[in-house]
């Protein structure tokens, strides 16, 4: 829940957070399937991204200094 209320600061969009609840509760091995599925379908994370959940570069950067710095 900390994670889904941290993240809700930057994006507004409930369908994006009620999945990154369920992302917080599942197992690891999942989370491996998941990225392995994006990389076959989409190249890359940063492709998903845009592509996919309609981000925009300065959303991207928000969420790359809130959760890689």
């Amino acid at each position: 829940e900390e994670i889904v209320t941290w993240t809700s600061r930057d994006v507004k969009d409930d369908k994006l957070l009620f999945e990154v609840r369920l992302m917080c509760m599942i197992a690891p091995e999942y989370f491996d399937a998941v990225y392995d599925a994006i990389i076959r379908q989409w190249g890359s994370v940063e492709r998903y991204t845009v592509e996919a959940l309609d981000f925009d570069n300065d959303k991207i950067e928000s969420l790359k200094e809130r959760f890689l710095e």
